[in-house]
């Protein structure tokens, strides 16, 4: 996969928040919130700028993932565990990077606050049927492999005490919500 694609593939849930209506777009937060009524130039401009938004998000994760590791094998050379200087610093750069998502998604709603709305927003029950007709049995594996991976980590650090019971953690609750998925998918067919 190129770039453009993983960019494309990245900005493909936000555009699905613009639905077209006519000749320009309905906006709704998160696919659910009250439709307001956009240009197909200022729909552009939003997924451009989330596109944009995406483009600095990986480089905050390359840059930041090189400096956690210099942190932890240069600068703190006689630390005991420099995993824990490194688990720290994935937080940090985890934590950058959801922020920094949370106010890109949130942008156009921002943008478009002062404009009234043409529809309502839909009914916890539409919302709940779009939200798992949207989700992709891709996803769904993709989950499984990443709790996966959180019982590999279980397993190489057993002997660790805080990072196993963590591991082992994430990967029960990602089984488990991906168990719920897959059954409310199979339901709705």
């Amino acid at each position: 996969m190129s770039d453009a694609d993983l960019v494309r593939s990245a900005s493909t849930g936000f555009a699905a928040q613009f639905v077209r209506d006519g000749d320009g777009f309905l906006y709704r937060r998160s696919q659910k919130g009250p439709a307001i009524a956009v240009t197909v130039a200022e729909r552009n401009a939003f997924v451009v700028a989330f596109d944009r938004w995406i483009d600095i998000e990986i480089l905050v994760v390359l840059f930041g993932g090189v400096v956690a590791v210099m942190l932890a094998f240069v600068v703190f050379p006689l630390l005991a565990y420099p995993m824990i200087a490194i688990t720290v610093g994935v937080g940090v750069i985890l934590a950058a990077v959801l922020v920094g998502l949370k106010l890109a998604w949130d942008a156009p709603a921002k943008a478009l606050a002062g404009r009234p709305f043409v529809a309502p927003a839909l009914s916890r029950a539409e919302a709940h049927r779009l939200d798992v007709a949207t989700s992709s049995w891709r996803g769904i594996w993709a989950q499984v492999v990443w709790a996966g991976l959180c019982f590999l980590q279980y397993f190489a650090h057993r002997e660790t005490r805080w990072l196993a019971p963590m591991a082992f953690a994430a990967g029960v609750a990602l089984l488990g919500m991906t168990a719920v998925r897959a059954y409310q998918k199979l339901r709705l067919r």
